[in-house]
């Protein structure tokens, strides 16, 4: 026949161009674990020597306890990646497969210690904590480590608590928008600070725009750096970009500036105030305006 069979070629490089890319994702992967662990970690590490006067010595004494358990960690995650450079990564072969899979093995057993560590002293600080704000600056602080499916599934609890707490507040502020400026406290404060009813609605939205955004930061506080991306996270994006869009005071100030012009089209043309001199007795010299 006049077909051509079409032979595929076997790279002999494929096994080795994949542990490459193993060994490359494996090494970015620890090392942005450890640059979070030691940014969260040590400002825990500083905090706990900062001040020892201001607290009692129990205190004092259970403060430096954790942070010789963080010092531990941090050494305990370089100390995994050290168990890794041992094995000859590049070694493809039956043998040295088996020991780039174990070292892998032993590799994720220690940053699970690691993780279950850090879980733990999170789910207490945040059992520990009296209210809401408190736990959302606890999050703020973790909020980094959100990415570790271990710790991430470990606080999910707390965190519908506290995504529930941040859609009630911009449900709140939605109820503040839908009153309109003219039946707004600040109306009242822009009227008698003699601020313009354009000007002030102006200034009203914006401190509207302003919560909302302090709301919204909560949300990736409580969410992580990649919030967007949560089913709740992306609903409430959707809901802050719905509402930001009705905050938009650009329509309002081209309508004034429209208003204006035409005001200034139909305005009496020339002088408007004129000036005499009066003359009195002499030596005084009056001026009318």
């Amino acid at each position: 026949s006049g077909m051509k069979m079409l032979m595929r070629p076997t790279l002999q490089h494929k096994k080795l161009s994949q542990r490459l890319e193993e060994l490359q994702k494996f090494r970015n992967q620890h090392n942005q674990l450890l640059h979070v662990i030691e940014r969260v970690l040590k400002a825990s590490i500083s905090s706990a020597g900062a001040s020892p006067d201001a607290v009692g010595e129990s205190d004092d004494m259970s403060q430096r306890e954790n942070a010789a358990a963080d010092q531990g960690a941090i050494y305990e995650v370089n100390a995994a990646y050290e168990s890794v450079k041992v094995v000859e990564p590049l070694d493809i072969s039956k043998e040295g497969t088996d020991d780039w899979d174990l070292a892998m093995k032993r590799y994720e057993e220690r940053i699970d210690r690691v993780e279950t560590r850090i879980t733990e002293k999170l789910r207490d600080q945040l059992g520990l904590a009296k209210n809401a704000n408190e736990m959302l600056r606890i999050f703020s602080h973790y909020n980094a480590l959100f990415v570790r499916p271990h710790i991430r599934g470990a606080i999910q609890e707390y965190q519908s608590q506290l995504i529930k707490r941040v859609k009630d507040d911009i449900e709140t502020l939605h109820n503040k928008f839908k009153k309109q400026y003219p039946n707004s406290e600040c109306f009242k404060m822009t009227k008698f600070r003699d601020i313009p009813p354009v000007s002030g609605s102006i200034i009203w939205a914006r401190q509207i725009g302003h919560q909302l955004n302090l709301y919204l930061k909560r949300a990736e506080d409580v969410l992580g750096k990649f919030w967007e991306s949560h089913l709740e996270g992306a609903q409430l994006k959707q809901d802050g970009d719905n509402f930001r869009e009705k905050l938009n005071t650009q329509q309002l100030y081209e309508d004034w500036v429209q208003k204006v012009s035409q005001k200034q089209a139909h305005s009496t043309s020339g002088k408007v105030f004129q000036i005499v001199t009066l003359r009195g007795r002499p030596g005084q010299k009056g001026t009318l305006l």
